[in-house]
């Protein structure tokens, strides 16, 4: 050990220049300890990480370079020789010391350095423990430096000197415990003991004796003290050397508290020893934990180079090595130790490594995505130590985001076909595709069920429903759509008897319009020719008035003759002869005026018939009907008095003729009988005045009917028309309506009960879809308080009000019953629904739908009663057609 300790001491004082320096300063963080170890040689062969930054090399460049690597040309070669002669004589070393960095920048420690010794107490290296030193310190060091250099000092054993040392030529440091004792006894006892024997009348044998004894005595004790400490220096360096526990008996004196002191010390060296290698367990526990874990990780150092990978990112790599190969010239798996970290940076984006917060990186290679995570590593001190880098293949994912992605796009044109390819996504991602696909499946088997039931509505048949059980929100759609079709359908079901019996009503109405119109039609051409007949009439009565007046003339000019009397027989019985004639003529007026009075009569009649049928139209047409039929009689009456006159007037004009040559009183009797004939022609005369003037009033009144009988034929008409139009169109909607298939009836509609059944089915059904989708958070309008009140909603004013008169009936106390049950439990789904409880508000689901078909079916029944009792028209189930039912 002497030789090496000598070839190290030659290799110190031939002092290596580090070069390029400069003047910057690295300041040592407070509170951080450099620490290294080096064999004897000096070869650096531990370090600690606070040692390798602040010296700023890497610890693969220390391991193995000697220890003079971070020797400052400021520092004087004196300095470390005295340091190795220190060592080399089993001693510590302190001092102040300027290091060099790797950048040539310097930083200032106080060094204290020791021999290592094994269990055996045998030198094994060298410790070096470093530690901040203030800033005096700093400037006197400098100035040591200084005089170093100038040789003005000198430093021994890691003092500094000026001047002489006289601690170096002071023996009696360098004695031993023994050799002490010894000097101590021939100074103190024998030397004294000599000189005085003369005084004190010793011999020389008994002064011999007492010297030896005394020097003895000294020698044994200095031979125990020295033993002692040998004894403890080793025990000391066995501690230093890792022993924890020594075979030490410590008895109760000074040695034996030192010994004490030193057993304690081991102890306490060997707790904390122990609490190392517990924090080695748990380093090596947790490192293996991170070869074995699933994570990717490795670690940088603080220049970004690999200083170790897992075993998993070993692996990662392995199987991506080829791949990686085609981007990484040379890239191989099992030498990336020492690589840098940007042997990655593919993309020349580079890597921050240094940052305080958490880094997240995607980088793209050979068409695969990885993610880094970056987390920077810290000592104590706040240095940057290294980075954590933990490596996720990204790419199945990727791929996986871009089938999503693809699901997404398709999901927003409507297109729900597409699938995550299950080939594409590894173990992990795999039940995410799988769960993923099944999702879609069952929204797109829902969609479909909801499809089939909407296609089925778009071609009218309301019959579909979805039977299969949806929860949640599907749940809401299935319920909405069941609840549409069988409202619907119930709506349509009341369209299509409705429209049924208002086809049986057009029907009946486009048949008596038209009979009206036929009717007025016929009442017309009778008016029409009744006018005519009138005018005919007037005609024949205007002749009839102007024979009268002839025959007032003919009797005057008769009545002259008479008063000549029988001048001229021959004249007389011209004149008889004429009167004869004319009196003929009268009798044939007469029968034409009896035929037209008869004719006009039967006319009246007609008109007065006509009129009853036209109504109030016709009223003002019966009255002038009425009185032309009067006067017709009284024209008739006044033609048969004529008629008798005038043949009596034939009975005489003849018996005049006879007796005309037998008296001649006659022409008297003749003239009074021409004088009456003469009055009763004044009286037709005026009578025909009248008739003329009648007729013409009735000729008034028969155009006025005209008038309006054309009218009424006319609307006749059009109401027959807009009848026929209502007749096409109640078809029309009919056969539209029977087109719809609809869910069977099995109850009788009341049409004309004072509630609208209708709704109040639909109201109540609509809950069974309200309910669920209030509890899956949509706004459809509910009311907590009027939802519990069994009086709020249609059916519960009509139960409390106008449907009490139907209280004794058995199905009206089953729907109260019902109702109330019904609305109590749309309480309960809403109180579990405002305390948070959505579970057990969708399980009640299930009994509101109970409770809800229970209310249909009673309003159902209900109304089957009411449609009974009122005895309203209505169209049952079996009566339908067979394309409703």
């Amino acid at each position: 050990m002497a030789k090496t300790l000598k070839n190290h001491t030659k290799k110190e004082i031939i002092m290596r220049e580090n070069l390029p320096v400069t003047q910057e300063e690295y300041p040592i963080p407070k509170g951080l300890t450099l620490v290294s170890r080096t064999d004897l040689n000096g070869t650096i062969v531990e370090c600690n990480d606070s040692f390798e930054i602040i010296s700023g090399f890497k610890r693969s460049e220390l391991i193995g370079q000697p220890h003079n690597l971070v020797r400052h040309p400021d520092v004087p070669p004196a300095v470390f020789k005295d340091m190795w002669q220190t060592l080399k004589s089993g001693m510590p070393w302190t001092q102040i010391v300027k290091n060099r960095r790797k950048d040539g920048s310097y930083y200032w420690v106080r060094a204290n350095v020791t021999p290592v010794y094994d269990m055996n107490g045998q030198n094994t290296g060298y410790l070096s423990v470093r530690e901040a030193v203030p800033e005096s310190e700093k400037q006197a060091a400098e100035k040591a430096y200084q005089a170093l250099h100038k040789g003005q000092a000198r430093i021994e054993q890691g003092n500094v000197h000026t001047g002489i040392n006289w601690q170096k030529w002071n023996l009696w440091t360098k004695l031993g415990p023994r050799s002490e004792m010894v000097v101590l006894a021939l100074l103190l006892g024998v030397a004294p003991l000599i000189l005085t024997h003369t005084f004190l009348e010793v011999t020389p044998t008994m002064i011999g004796v007492v010297s030896v004894l005394m020097l003895l005595v000294a020698w044994l004790m200095g031979s125990y003290l020295q033993t002692s400490i040998r004894q403890a220096v080793s025990l000391l360096r066995k501690v230093a050397g890792g022993e924890q526990v020594l075979d030490v008996k410590v008895k109760p004196n000074y040695t034996g508290k030192l010994y004490g002191a030193i057993q304690s010390s081991a102890l306490a060296m060997g707790a904390y020893r122990s609490n190392l290698e517990t924090e080695s367990d748990r380093s090596r526990r947790l490192q293996m934990a991170v070869d074995q874990a699933w994570v990717n990780m490795m670690m940088l150092d603080a220049d970004g180079k690999i200083v170790y990978l897992n075993q998993q990112l070993k692996d990662f790599f392995a199987s991506r090595e080829a791949t990686l190969a085609n981007v990484i010239s040379g890239f191989n798996a099992a030498k990336l130790i020492d690589q840098p970290m940007d042997l990655f940076n593919v993309d020349g984006a580079g890597f921050v490594l240094n940052q305080a917060d958490t880094q997240y990186r995607e980088i793209e290679m050979a068409g695969m995505l990885f993610c880094l995570k970056l987390v920077a590593v810290h000592n104590r001190a706040g240095v940057h130590v290294g980075t954590v880098v933990e490596w996720e293949d990204k790419t199945l994912t990727a791929q996986l985001l871009q089938e999503v992605k693809k699901i997404h796009d398709g999901i927003l044109i409507g297109d729900l076909g597409y699938r995550v390819d299950l080939e594409k996504a590894d173990k992990e991602l795999r039940p995410v595709a799988e769960a993923l696909n099944m999702t879609l499946d069952s929204i797109v088997r829902s969609i479909d069920m909801s499809t089939e039931v909407a296609i089925a509505m778009s071609v009218g048949d309301f019959q579909q429903s979805i039977e299969q059980p949806c929860p949640g929100y599907f749940g809401v759609v299935k319920e909405a759509l069941t609840v549409s079709m069988e409202n619907i359908s119930d709506i349509l079901s009341g369209v299509q008897e409705v429209s049924e019996l208002i086809d049986t009503d057009s029907k009946e109405v486009r048949r008596a319009s038209t009979e009206l119109s036929s009717s007025s039609q016929s009442q017309a051409a009778s008016i029409e020719e009744t006018s005519a007949s009138m005018e005919e009439m007037t005609s024949a009565v205007q002749s009839s008035s102007d024979n009268a007046q002839d025959a007032a003339s003919q009797t005057h000019d008769a009545a002259a003759k008479a008063a000549q009397g029988v001048k001229v027989m021959q004249d007389a019985i011209q004149s008889m002869e004429a009167i004869s004639h004319a009196s003929q003529r009268i009798g044939d007026i007469i029968t034409l005026i009896d035929s037209i009075a008869f004719q006009t009569n039967l006319l009246a009649l007609n008109a007065a018939v006509e009129a009853a049928r036209a109504g109030e139209h016709g009223r003002g047409f019966a009255v002038v009907a009425g009185e032309v039929r009067n006067l017709a009689g009284k024209s008739s009456d006044a033609a048969k008095e004529i008629r008798g006159l005038i043949e009596d007037t034939l009975e005489k004009v003849e018996q005049g003729s006879a007796y005309v040559n037998d008296s001649g009183d006659s022409l008297n009797e003749i003239h009074q009988s021409i004088q009456k004939v003469q009055s009763i022609i004044d009286d037709i005369s005026k009578s025909s005045r009248e008739q003329t003037q009648g007729i013409s009033q009735v000729n008034i009144a028969i155009s006025d009917i005209d008038s309006q009988v054309q009218k009424n034929a006319i609307m006749a008409e059009s109401t027959s028309q807009t009848a026929k139009q209502l007749e096409s169109l109640t078809h029309a909607m009919t056969q539209n309506a029977q087109t719809f298939k609809i869910q069977p009836k099995s109850h009788k509609t009341a049409l004309d009960a004072d509630a609208n059944f209708v709704r109040i089915r639909m109201a109540h059904r609509q809950w069974r879809a309200k309910a669920r989708a209030y509890i899956h958070g949509f706004d459809v309008g509910v009311d907590p308080q009027k939802a519990v009140d069994p009086r709020a909603c249609e059916l519960g004013q009509w139960i409390y009000g106008a449907g009490q008169q139907y209280a004794s009936f058995p199905s009206f106390q089953q729907l109260e019953k019902s109702h109330q049950a019904m609305h109590a439990h749309i309480g309960k789904i809403i109180q579990l629904k405002e305390i948070g409880d959505n579970i057990s508000a969708e399980t009640n689901l299930d009994e509101l739908e109970r409770l809800s078909r229970e209310v249909v079916d009673a309003i159902n029944e209900m109304e089957t009663h009411l449609a009974e009792v009122s005895g309203s028209r209505s169209v049952q189930a079996n009566h339908l057609p067979d394309s409703v039912s």
